[in-house]
């Protein structure tokens, strides 16, 4: 049914729009909405689109068609708006990192991946540089360099059955480390830069196995936690130091 804004006191409609099939949440920067739409389930005539929208008046600024689904929330960097892209409800082995031009919605760059994007995009800037980092529907995981337009690095996290593979990675600011839960093969720990590996861990003997999770870990200080989709909670201790 659409985006709605509502006053958060009074949960009073304040604007309404419907730009097509929205799953994700929205990005909100200097008083503009992004949003991003998908194809639902059997709804095979439906088109995929990126808008952008005034915050306070639902005013539509511009509204861009794309090239497939956008499941999660777009992520606005110093002068475009990104979306990983990638059809969830058909066969496919196309996913894009598709940026726009955040004032006018027209492309900027693509960068292709052979498998769906639907895992939660996480950006960080360091200084000038700025990156982002995404796993795709078959637990493939990859760094971005959006400064340079380019793949800094890739890792395959699971095994050829490797399927339907949708968390996302957090950032640990005390280590300087990126920590990705896989779909099936335990939890990595990596170098944002370059991609080196750092730890990886999976279950053994005594432990419970490892399923399948749809999040990102929760950090702590030394601390993690993670929860898988039958609600197991795991805790770990961060005990190496990169």
């Amino acid at each position: 049914d659409g985006l709605y804004a509502l006053d958060p006191l009074t949960m009073k409609e304040i604007w309404h729009q419907n730009d097509g099939h929205l799953d994700a949440t929205v990005s909100i920067e200097d008083g503009v909405v992004f949003a991003g739409s998908g194809v639902e389930k059997g709804a095979g005539r439906d088109r995929s689109y990126a808008t952008a929208y005034q915050a306070s008046t639902g005013k539509k600024i511009w509204k861009t068609e794309l090239p497939i689904s956008n499941w999660m929330h777009p992520i606005v960097t110093k002068k475009d708006v990104c979306y990983v892209l990638g059809e969830i409800y058909f066969k496919s082995s196309v996913g894009l990192f598709y940026c726009l031009d955040k004032k006018t919605g027209t492309a900027s760059y693509a960068l292709p991946f052979n498998a769906p994007i639907a895992s939660k995009p996480l950006y960080l800037r360091d200084n000038n540089e700025e990156y982002a980092f995404f796993g795709d529907f078959h637990g493939e995981i990859c760094g971005i360099s959006i400064t340079k337009k380019e793949k800094m690095w890739c890792h395959k996290t699971g095994n050829a059955k490797t399927n339907y593979a949708l968390s996302s990675f957090d950032y640990d600011p005390v280590h300087g480390v990126l920590w990705y839960p896989s779909n099936d093969n335990g939890l990595f720990a990596l170098e944002p830069k370059t991609g080196k590996m750092l730890t990886h861990w999976t279950p053994g003997p005594t432990d419970a196995k490892w399923i399948d999770n749809y999040a990102s870990v929760s950090i702590d200080g030394d601390r993690i936690y993670h929860m898988d989709i039958n609600g197991h909670l795991r805790k770990f201790k961060i005990e190496f130091r990169p």
